[in-house]
């Protein structure tokens, strides 16, 4: 681990860095810690905005202030500086506080910054780490609803069902926007995770203290957000299998025909799930298995009544039935 530097910064005539100084140099010592104690005299406002100077003494840790709520101040320049402790200086406890901050690695960052005067202002670096965070969130939250629309032409007529609204035509209107909205969570993804991962630079959120936590909560976020995008993008495949189908009427076997229909309107398994559902529930039917790659859908039921039925009810689903001419 590199050297530690205590730096104590002053104006000429403070009366109150040499007991500072004494103070760093005897922590120091106790805590056996390596670092040097080194006195910096601020003479002008150049000076003192490089510095970060908040008034005299001010006492820093590889550049970061030892008082964690001064960090984003920018109030730089000549005064007295008064601490929370009863002698108006700040006590040993503080500087021991930032020395073990310092040694874990916390504030490291924006130590770097600071040396190397690239963040002149920690404020702007607290707007870009805010910045970072803002758009990965914005970024999960796009791509959620992206990835939950995308797969709108199978839960929405389903839902609509439940509530007893008609579904017609919905399930075929979103199905034209099911690849743009696919590739749009893609995108909303790939930008959120750019922006968690791969973007940002030495004196962007480094400089910030709070960067760290607000990456790791955007990146979980992210993480989330395509497991989400990805279960609504597959949500035609297994939606089948999730909804089942009603029980079959007890019909004796030797009573049933098969009858075949052409459905037009199905883009999706859940579609399929859909119909076969509400064709079920008419009287007389045994058993309905529908297709939505091949457009049709086999009901057996004990006569020709069960025609009407049928169509009725892809009708209130959204669709459109017609039986199937015998071969």
């Amino acid at each position: 681990m590199s050297r530690r530097v205590i730096r104590v910064l002053f104006f000429e005539g403070c009366p109150n860095h040499p007991p500072v100084v004494e103070m760093a140099s005897r922590v120091v010592q106790e805590l056996g810690v390596d670092a040097a104690v080194e006195k910096v005299e601020v003479t002008g406002p150049a000076e003192a905005e490089r510095l970060r100077f908040l008034g005299s003494p001010t006492v820093q840790v590889d550049g970061v202030d030892i008082e964690p709520e001064a960090r984003t101040r920018t109030d730089f320049g000549f005064s007295c500086r008064v601490y929370a402790s009863a002698s108006g200086l700040p006590d040993a406890a503080l500087l021991e506080a930032a020395l073990g901050a310092a040694a874990s690695g916390e504030g490291a960052g924006a130590a770097a910054c600071q040396d190397d005067h690239c963040c002149p202002r920690l404020a702007g670096a607290q707007v870009g780490a805010t910045r970072g965070a803002a758009t990965g969130a914005l970024s999960a939250s796009g791509a959620i609803v992206a990835g939950v629309l995308s797969s709108a032409c199978c839960w929405l007529p389903l839902l609509l069902l439940g509530l007893g609204a008609s579904s017609a035509g919905v399930a075929a209107s979103f199905e034209r926007l099911r690849l743009p909205l696919v590739v749009a969570a893609g995108v909303f993804l790939a930008v959120g995770f750019y922006a968690a991962y791969f973007r940002g630079s030495r004196c962007g959120d480094e400089c910030h203290a709070g960067a760290p936590r607000a990456r790791r909560i955007t990146r979980a976020m992210l993480w989330v957000a395509t497991a989400l995008v990805l279960a609504s993008a597959l949500f035609p495949r297994y939606v089948g299998a999730l909804l089942g189908s009603e029980a079959p009427q007890a019909i004796p076997a030797a009573n049933l025909r098969e009858y075949r229909f052409d459905v037009t309107g199905m883009t999706c398994a859940g579609c399929s799930a859909a119909l076969e559902a509400e064709v079920s529930k008419a009287p007389g039917v045994a058993s309905v298995s529908a297709d939505h790659a091949s457009g049709s859908a086999v009901v057996r039921a004990e006569d020709e009544s069960v025609i009407p039925a049928v169509i009725d009810a892809a009708g209130r689903v959204g669709f459109t039935a017609s039986r199937r001419k015998p071969e």
